[in-house]
Order: C-alpha cells, then sequence, then structure tokens
C-alpha cells in the first residue's frame, strides 16, 4: 500500500516524481505488458479497441501520462528495462525476440561463436516496448508529441548507457527499437494517416 501511494506522488506542476517507488511500478506495468505481448502477439490484435484501452487507462490512472516530463520518465525507465532485459535474457526459441549469433566456427565446427562474434541478445523485451510506444501513440490526441517525447526519452538512455560503459557500450537493442519505430511508423495505419507527414519529418 505504502508503494501504491508513494508511485502516486507528484511534484509541482503535476509531474511523477522520480522516485523508486515510481520506477518500480513503470517497470511493473512495462512487465505485464512485455508478457502479454511476447506470449501471444496476435491476440492483441484480436482484443481490439477495448482490450488496447483498458492496458492505456491503467498508465495514465498512474499520472504517467499526465504531462511531458511523466511521459518521457515513463518511456525512459521503461526503455532502460527493455535495455538490461536484452543483455541478461538468455537465447530463446526461434521466433520469439532473440537473435542468433552462433556462428560456424572459423576451425569449422558448428555451434562454436567466433572468437570476435558478439554476446548475443534477446530482443523479446525491446519489441515489446516499441509496440508500446505506438499504441500509446495511436490513441494519443498529440499522436507526434507523445513519439517526441519517446523519442527524447531513447536518447538521453543511450547518452546515458554509452557513457557510462564507455568501450563495452552495445548500441544494438537502440538500433532495434528505433529500426522498429520507423518500420511501425511507416506502415499503413488509419490512426497515422492524418500526421503521417509530421511523424516522418
Amino acid at each position: 500500500a505504502r508503494l501504491e501511494e508513494e508511485a502516486r506522488a507528484r511534484v509541482a506542476g503535476g509531474d511523477i516524481a522520480d522516485t523508486a517507488a515510481t520506477r518500480d511500478a513503470m517497470v511493473k506495468i512495462f512487465e505485464e505488458w512485455s508478457n502479454m505481448y511476447n506470449a501471444a502477439p496476435d491476440s492483441l490484435q484480436n482484443r481490439g479497441r477495448a482490450g488496447s484501452q483498458v492496458l492505456i487507462q491503467h498508465i495514465a490512472s498512474r499520472g504517467f501520462m499526465q504531462s511531458d516530463q511523466s511521459k518521457e520518465l515513463f518511456f525512459r525507465v521503461c526503455c532502460e528495462h527493455a535495455v538490461q532485459r536484452a543483455h541478461a535474457d538468455g537465447p530463446a526459441a526461434s521466433g520469439s525476440g532473440a537473435e542468433d549469433e552462433t556462428r560456424q566456427g572459423s576451425n569449422g565446427e558448428e555451434g562454436q561463436p567466433e572468437p570476435t562474434s558478439a554476446p548475443s541478445m534477446h530482443f523479446a523485451a525491446t519489441d515489446a516496448f516499441t509496440k508500446l510506444v505506438v499504441l500509446l501513440m495511436k490513441y494519443a490526441t498529440d499522436k507526434v508529441q507523445m513519439l517526441t517525447r519517446a523519442l527524447a526519452a531513447i536518447t538521453k538512455e543511450l547518452t546515458r548507457d554509452c557513457e557510462l560503459k564507455g568501450v563495452q557500450f552495445n548500441q544494438r537493442p537502440y538500433f532495434r527499437i528505433l529500426l522498429n519505430l520507423l518500420m511501425d511508423v511507416s506502415a499503413p495505419d488509419s490512426h497515422f494517416e492524418t500526421v503521417n507527414f509530421q511523424l516522418l519529418s
């Protein structure tokens, strides 16, 4: 109960306070969405508008969409968590967002990664993150502003991650996130028809 109360705390101007409790609440919502999306991505389409609005209302009821600052914090926390999952989650079954890094080794033996190959990553969480951004954009009054806040959050998290890790920084999760967003926003969708030029400019 205490965490719930702290997660609803506001700072001046109605923004969400950037506290550990707030971040925990955001991560919990993202994990619920990620599990739902990766369990059966197609089922989300079958649930239609009503199912999508339940998730959006859940996020909005916490105040995470109340202001530009709150939106950016929500996207940044979700992005950070998704990228961490990409590094931490082990290789998974084909088709679940995993990137197959196993190649034929220089000695000809199958299943042996090359000495210079990058560590394997699992992109299920990053894919869920981009779909969450697109979902929130679809039902936002200002779709361009929603995308702007998401891109600002991704950029800040990418910069922070790069500065923190230095030469150990791996850009692949961020590349996948940005590529997915570009593809989703560019795809034919009635929700984006009136603002398509603005979204892509």
